[in-house]
């Protein structure tokens, strides 16, 4: 396992694209040591001024990136395998077009989580800012496939653009919830804000409290169903946080709490946009369960390929 720690505060941006377990994992120490990365006035510093360094003692998949990292962005990008366990805070845009593998954030995240991302599982213990999955510029799509879940707040604009995948927002999110989303499925355990639905082409929004604030979206009226499918999606949900539980084994003390997935399969459904066809749709969490299910030990060889 190769262990990076921020040796103090930092005085502006870095871009830390290049710290991805596939990419330094198989480079030589003193290529590691003098690895640079980009800063925001346009200047490289090394990665040796930045971290102390403990290598590996053997080949490893997994990294672990110790202390403050606000001002360290796109951590992960672009990663297809392995584990990245950010044991702080994170920057803007982590996981910015992730295709596979774990990436654990122990604290906070900045803007733009996972953007542009395509495949992988990222977990974020903490809260993260706006634009949550969002496309990059020019793109016409936001998350492309993989899974995401925050155990805290999340801002505006989450999920702008989905076309496939899964976001879990364990807290509150804020306004314009998914527009001019494609497919996939959100769901929203706590409150949620202002305008969410707009546009809605396709996919699921699925809310465990019913939204105080107005839609964006025109919708049909809700009506009562038995949804045989979601006990799929709750067993995914708990297999996903075996997954993380596992990521954090590299930790002094587990950063992630296993969240309460729900276990009923009564909705009251809605659909819309029906200004655009009206094919999405909005379910309503029913007969929620009181009791939180326990996670059941998940052996390593059942954990989600990281490649």
């Amino acid at each position: 396992m190769l262990e990076l720690t921020v040796k103090g505060s930092l005085d502006e941006p870095i871009d830390g694209s290049l710290l991805v377990p596939e990419r330094l994992s198989s480079i030589p120490l003193a290529d590691l040591m003098s690895l640079r990365l980009p800063t925001a006035n346009a200047s490289y510093v090394r990665l040796e001024e930045l971290f102390w360094v403990q290598w590996p003692v053997g080949p490893s998949d997994t990294m672990v990136i110790r202390g403050d990292c606000r001002s360290i962005d796109r951590l992960g990008h672009g990663m297809t395998g392995g584990t990245l366990v950010v044991d702080g805070d994170a920057g803007d845009r982590v996981g910015l077009g992730i295709q596979g593998g774990v990436i654990l954030v122990a604290g906070n995240a900045g803007d733009e989580a996972c953007a542009a991302m395509r495949g992988g599982t990222v977990a974020i213990a903490g809260s993260c800012g706006d634009r949550l999955g969002a496309p990059l510029p020019g793109e016409r799509s936001g998350i492309r496939g993989g899974d995401v879940m925050v155990a805290g707040n999340v801002g505006a604009r989450a999920c702008q653009r989905m076309r496939r995948g899964t976001v879990w927002i364990a807290g509150d999110v804020g306004d314009y919830l998914a527009p001019h989303m494609i497919a996939g499925t959100v769901l929203v355990s706590g409150k949620t804000g202002s305008d969410w639905g707009v546009g809605m082409r396709r996919g699921s929004l699925v809310f465990s409290l019913a939204p105080e604030r107005e839609p964006g979206a025109s919708l049909s009226p809700g009506r009562s169903l038995e949804l045989s499918f979601l006990p799929l999606l709750w067993n995914h949900l708990r297999f996903l946080q075996g997954a993380i539980i596992a990521a954090c084994a590299p930790l002094e003390k587990p950063s992630w709490t296993p969240l309460a997935v729900p276990s009923t399969r009564w909705v009251e459904r809605r659909t819309g946009d029906r200004a655009i066809g009206g094919k999405g749709e909005i379910l309503l969490l029913q007969r929620l369960s009181s009791a939180a299910p326990s996670l059941e030990p998940i052996s390593s060889e059942n954990l989600p390929k990281t490649s």
